[in-house]
Parts: structure tokens; sequence; C-alpha cells
């Protein structure tokens, strides 16, 4: 009787450390949470609007959230000038529509690319005159112009320094594109230099201004937009590389940029 009472004992005992056990040992959901991914970005509409918080890449974070589980995409802000900076102490792991070109070649800051995504190009534009051709735009240096502060321009050789531009042309930066375009408007400009996508947003948005414009026949620059990744970053370049496949490969890819009239920009 002693020998069955002891046994009954120690049962109840092993059951109870597994139902402890049962409580303290986390669901296997919890092993599969999303690993957080910090995109870093700034104001460079259509594809990022900071004072709104929307644009191109905003949504392009929410779609790849919507179609994978693996990460979990956020988006954090920086400045054009700053972002060198905050890759390097890793206030965020990467940048989506950006490339090499854009001063990372020359920054010292340690980073890994993707093939490119989009396509896309900067252009001058100008207001239409009757008597204004493709012409006006050359020389540009004897052009007022506007840009963008910490941006790299074809006409510039690359150069964002603002020293340096203000010394060589007669420039002024700004940090909004709509902001250039409304000096171009109220003659404070002569010429503006904006992506050509911005321009094509801003004349779906107003269609009455379509023939304001004069667009110049060869771009400042073409690009071709990836991403830059931080090396020690929680998704490396192939993983990502492999995300985009699968969704170029089932048309979610195409259809997300076709929203914004970039279907055919798409080069991935």
């Amino acid at each position: 009787m002693g020998q069955s009472l002891a046994i009954r004992q120690k049962l109840m005992i092993c059951f109870s450390f597994l139902a402890l056990s049962f409580f303290l040992i986390p669901p296997p959901a919890a092993f599969g949470d999303s690993l957080p991914i910090k995109v870093l970005g700034y104001h460079f509409p259509p594809y990022l609007d900071q004072k709104n918080n929307q644009g191109i890449t905003h949504d392009f974070l929410e779609f790849l959230n919507e179609n994978q589980e693996n990460f979990q995409f956020k988006l954090e802000f920086t400045t054009s000038k700053r972002r060198y900076r905050a890759l390097e102490q890793r206030r965020g792991d990467m940048f989506f529509f950006e490339m090499p070109e854009w001063g990372w070649e020359g920054s010292g800051v340690a980073y890994q690319s993707t093939r490119p995504i989009l396509r896309g190009g900067e252009y001058y534009i100008a207001l239409a005159k009757p008597d204004r051709d493709q012409s006006y735009f050359l020389p540009l240096r004897e052009r007022k112009i506007a840009a963008i502060l910490g941006f790299h321009y074809g006409f510039a050789n690359f150069n964002a320094d603002q020293k340096w531009l203000k010394a060589h042309f007669n420039i002024i930066l700004s940090n909004s594109q709509k902001k250039n375009l409304d000096l171009l408007r109220k003659h404070r400009v002569e010429v503006a230099v904006m992506p050509i996508s911005f321009l094509a947003h801003e004349l779906r948005q107003q269609p009455e201004l379509h023939d304001l414009f004069l667009v110049s026949e060869q771009p400042d620059q073409f690009y071709h937009l990836g991403t830059i990744i931080h090396p020690d970053a929680p998704i490396a370049t192939a993983e990502m590389e492999a995300m985009l496949q699968q969704l170029k490969k089932s048309g979610q890819l195409q259809r997300f940029f076709e929203r914004y009239n970039l279907g055919n920009q798409l080069i991935y």
C-alpha cells in the first residue's frame, strides 16, 4: 500500500511538471516571428513624401509585408545628406530605390546592393513659350536652376556639395520637388531638375498643367534604382533577391508598379 502511494505521488509530480512546462514553453508561432527590418528613407517624391508619410516606398513596404512572412519592413526617416551616416551608424538596415552612384561609392560606408528594380531619369523642366525650344537648356550654366539639396546631378558631375554647386552654378537648393516646381511657375528660376516620374505624377493630379512645361529631350541622368543594404543587416542581399524574384514570378511585382504607371520602368 505504501509503495503504491509513493508511485501515485511520483506520477502526480511528473504530470504537474509536464503541465507547467506546457505553459512555460512559448507557442510555435513565437519561433516564427518575422525579423524586423528598418528601411531608411528620405524625402524623394514620388517615392517618398516625408511630410505626408506616403509614396511608392511607403506603399512598397506594406506590399512586401503583406506578401511574405519572414521579414517585417518598417520605415525610418533620414535626410538625403545624412543617409550615408545613418546606415553606417545602423540607424537603419537598408534603403529601397537607391543606387551606388549617388555618393555611396566614395562614402567609405560598407554596403551591398541588389540588382536594379526600376529605371528612371532626371530631366530639365522650363516654362513653355512659343519661341522657346530645346536650345533653351544649352548651356545650362546660363540658366538659374532649382535642384534638391543633397542630390547628385549629372550636370554637376554628381558633386552634391552645396558650396561647390553655388560657386559653379546660379542655383537654388531646396528640400522639395513641389517647391522647385512652384519656383519655376513663379519665374523665380528658369530651369528645374526633377525626376520624370515626379512630373508625371503631378500632371496626373493636375492635367491642366500639361501644356505649361517644356521638358528636355536629353536627360540630366538615367538611373537604375535597387537597394542598398548594410552587410550586417538581418536580411542578406541574396534573401532580398529571392523575395523580389518570387514576387516577379507571381506577377505581383509588375502589378504593384502598374498602380503608379511605372510598370514599363520595372527592370528586375
